[in-house]
């Protein structure tokens, strides 16, 4: 057969560590919500997320979701969608991200995730028609230094860093 994107239409998660993550290639998904997740969305490969909204605190009091980043107990962030830089090819268009605060607990709408310079960097991804409702600014775009392995105490300049 010939080669395809997988459409993912109407699709809603919520209360969740992750509410979508796809690890394949050629994924899309339109008209998608995740409320109340730790990490609203992350995409490996050539993907697109259209008419979107990341929702990171409803007005549901069961709304507790700790995401521990990197393995890290104590780490407690919320993420919208987090790039990757290791080949991968995203677009997100028309996309909603609510209620991220606190820069200094680690929330962030849009994260770049780098691991070194020898990965493609994410240049090659691209956004239009971002919106950013009660949103801190210093929460909207975000860059892990992540380094090698990830370990938080190396300060590694990657291509995202400079």
């Amino acid at each position: 057969g010939s080669r395809t994107f997988m459409l993912f239409e109407e699709t809603k998660t919520f209360l969740c560590n992750t509410g979508i993550a796809h690890w394949g290639n050629d994924a899309r998904v339109d008209s998608a919500e995740m409320h109340d997740c730790a990490l609203g969305a992350f995409f490996f490969g050539s993907s697109a997320l259209h008419n979107g909204l990341v929702n990171t605190a409803s007005k549901n009091p069961n709304n507790a979701i700790r995401y521990f980043a990197n393995g890290w107990p104590g780490t407690y962030t919320r993420m919208g969608f987090q790039f990757y830089d290791t080949w991968v090819q995203t677009i997100l268009s028309n996309v909603t991200f609510r209620h991220f605060h606190s820069a200094i607990r680690g929330d962030c709408a849009v994260r770049y995730m780098d691991h070194s310079d020898h990965y493609t960097p994410q240049g090659i991804n691209s956004v239009i028609k971002l919106t950013f409702q009660d949103v801190d600014p210093n929460s909207v775009v975000c860059i892990q230094h992540c380094g090698v392995m990830c370990n938080p105490k190396n300060n590694v300049s990657t291509m995202s860093s400079r």
